[in-house]
């Protein structure tokens, strides 16, 4: 280029923002490589942009960290006075030049990261961002564009430029009413304007490795719609979009994006550990130089890399499973198995884990609410004073027993206070003491009583034995108490006849021993386990088969109930073409919204020459980027310093790549 600014001269462009252009540059008298990031002229007659701007150096150059760019001088405007053409030229600052990309070229030409990837990368975020913190500064931009990655692997966090350091000017910018950040990584706090901490960037990190693990940002759409979902805190879960990174991941990147601050971790450090135990977990050793070589190997070939690992990763996820499993711990090993699964879905010692464990976690569920629905039987019937089994007057009075029999099948005691009555070792026993337990503990059992011949018939349901004494009627209606008339004798407990059970419900944990419980069809309660709700929303139009059933043309819009269990989606236009086909184990009440396309995706180039940037579907993406996109339909803005001049929708053909440009119209051209 052959101009200078001060002591340095521009060499190269090598990208632009919303407020400055970065070139690389060499320092004459130093001799070295530097990277110049140059006000724009409109913007360099603002004193308050121009204060923001130099905020930038004086945050970056306190902090001396390997995953911080490194700020060394600032000149131009009013940075620097060292020499008379200083004030001619435009505000700078002089950077590291660091030789590699940015995490969000890097995606855009990817696609989503392996979920250890994901972690490692956070893992060193978090590093520098702790080190900001510990210094008083709050980045408030963290963002895939505002992270290089050099081909040794270092990753390194840089554009400081909206920082907050903890000074007496630090709400200069604030009280101009501008929004600083980036809308789509904003946390709730910063889209309210709140006042921020390090918990805001711990957001923000969050939502950057939610766009790194799933490929999409976790809200899209006009700044409007982002700021107001990320109020709402309206974002899909980012397991749901990509099974693949595991459950331990999303949980990380859930709990960072917590809405309310409290809820999240409480400093980078936190975060960090987190995501060290997902490195680990994952079989890569712990330590700057270990994982700076695994992420040097997988940006050199990312495809080679993960086709690499991925059996690894299977394995791992298969091994933790049983572990959990012989642990009893079902979620976890549904969890591990349902990852291997994602990873590969070919894997056929994964599918049966997951049919195996999604059998065990259904029946257990089932069984739980099996023995609420007992429960809430004896509670309804307790509580209304239902008796099955008359008694006399006489056996009223003498009766060492208080308990309801409901059912035939489950003993209630009364639990009404007693004058003088014994204590509970001596007499009735609640469910699960004594007799009760260990007839809900017997192998194969049922919880019916013995029948006694003497006994007088069973009464109706819901009615009491009368007698023709006034008293003994009054007195029935009063709640049953033990005998307490002095010298009264003790008499054995008479047996109950049994009542034909009208409902049965087998309790199953998945032990040796099983119980039946008997309940009584006016008191059962019936409850099956909750169905999934699943949505899909392909790009195309396609035929949607669910576990070999025609379900129609597939329609994002339409909620489908499924049992919960392993389901194989399909989705396809015709016999021998593309079809999109995912496996999923849905669980009991689970919503779940599936995605994909039936088509490959395409190579997308952006050459526009009536801006310098475009925005596709809420996502901006500057000149020259390359991106890969599924067939369809997006719409289309082409950008201008962030000024939207044009837009359209487009239609994204089906096929290996193509180039949008806005010359003679706005489409993508092959």
């Amino acid at each position: 280029m052959g101009a200078t600014l001060g002591r340095y001269q521009l060499e190269r462009e090598l990208g632009s923002g919303g407020m400055a252009t970065v070139y690389r540059a060499r320092d004459r008298e130093l001799r070295r490589e530097v990277a110049l990031k140059v006000l724009f002229p409109h913007l360099s007659k603002r004193p308050e942009v121009v204060a923001r701007f130099l905020r930038e150096a004086r945050a970056a150059a306190a902090l001396d960290h390997a995953n911080i760019v490194r700020v060394y001088d600032t000149g131009g405007g009013a940075g620097s006075a060292d020499d008379d053409d200083a004030l001619s030229d435009p505000p700078y600052l002089v950077m590291e030049l660091v030789e590699g990309r940015s995490l969000d070229g890097a995606l855009r030409e990817h696609g989503p990261f392996l979920g250890e990837i994901v972690a490692a990368i956070g893992m060193l975020l978090c590093d520098a961002l702790a080190e900001a913190h510990r210094a008083g500064i709050v980045h408030r931009d963290v963002k895939p564009a505002n992270v290089m990655v050099t081909r040794r692997g270092r990753v390194a966090l840089t554009d400081f430029g909206v920082a907050r350091l903890d000074d007496d000017d630090s709400a200069i910018l604030t009280r101009t009413g501008m929004l600083l950040g980036t809308p789509a990584f904003m946390s709730p706090e910063q889209a309210l304007g709140d006042p921020l901490d390090a918990r805001s960037d711990i957001y923000s990190l969050g939502a950057t490795l939610y766009q790194l693990a799933t490929g999409k940002m976790p809200y899209s759409g006009s700044t409007q719609r982002i700021l107001t979902a990320i109020i709402e805190h309206k974002t899909v879960p980012p397991l749901q979009r990509n099974p693949a990174m595991g459950g331990e991941l999303a949980g990380i990147i859930e709990h960072m994006m917590a809405a309310a601050p409290a809820d999240r971790y409480q400093n980078a450090d936190e975060a960090s550990d987190a995501l060290l135990d997902v490195v680990m977990a994952g079989g890569i050793a712990p330590g700057p130089d270990a994982v700076a070589e695994q992420l040097a190997r997988f940006f050199a070939a990312p495809a080679d890399y993960t086709e690499a690992m991925v059996p690894k990763l299977v394995a791992i996820s298969l091994e933790r499973a049983r572990a959990a499993a012989a642990e009893n711990a079902l979620p976890q090993a549904m969890a591990f198995a349902d990852r291997a699964l994602a990873l590969d879905d070919d894997c056929d010692e994964a599918v049966a884990l997951v049919e195996r464990l999604g059998t065990h976690h259904e029946r257990r569920v089932r069984n739980s609410l099996l023995v609420a629905a007992a429960l809430v039987a004896v509670i309804i019937a307790s509580a209304t004073d239902f008796t099955l089994w008359p008694r006399d007057s006489d056996d009223a009075a003498n009766s060492d027993d208080s308990s309801t029999w409901v059912g035939g099948g489950v003993l209630i005691p009364d639990a009404s206070p007693q004058p003088g009555a014994r204590g509970r070792d001596d007499g009735a026993r609640s469910i699960g003491d004594g007799d009760q337990r260990a007839a809900l503990t017997a192998p194969a059992t049922t919880a019916t009583a013995t029948p006694d011949p003497g006994a007088a018939p069973p009464a109706s349901p819901g009615t009491a034995a009368a007698t023709a004494d006034t008293d003994t009627e009054r007195d029935s209606r009063k709640p049953r108490t033990r005998a307490t008339t002095a010298g009264a004798s003790a008499r054995p407990r008479a047996q109950r006849p049994a009542v034909e059970p009208a409902a049965e419900a087998t309790i199953d944990a998945g032990a040796p021993e099983r119980a039946v419980v008997a309940i009584d069809a006016a008191t059962a309660v019936v409850v099956a386990p909750a169905p999934a709700t699943v949505t899909v929303d392909i790009k195309q139009w396609c035929d949607l088969s669910i576990d070999g059933s025609d379900y129609g043309r597939a329609q994002r819009t339409r909620a489908i109930e499924l049992p919960a269990g392993r389901h194989r989606f399909v989705c396809s236009q015709g016999p021998g073409r593309s079809a999109w086909r995912q496996t999923v184990t849905l669980r009991p009440g689970e919503r779940r919204q599936l995605s994909g396309s039936v088509l490959a995706p395409v190579s997308v180039r952006v050459e526009v020459s009536g801006g310098d940037a475009v925005r596709i579907d809420g996502t901006r993406h500057d000149n020259g980027a390359r991106l890969q996109l599924d067939p369809g339909r997006y719409r289309i803005a082409v950008l201008s310093r962030d000024q939207e001049r044009s837009y359209d929708y487009v239609s994204i053909p089906a096929v290996a790549s193509c180039t949008v440009r806005d010359r003679p119209t706005l489409d993508c051209y092959r």
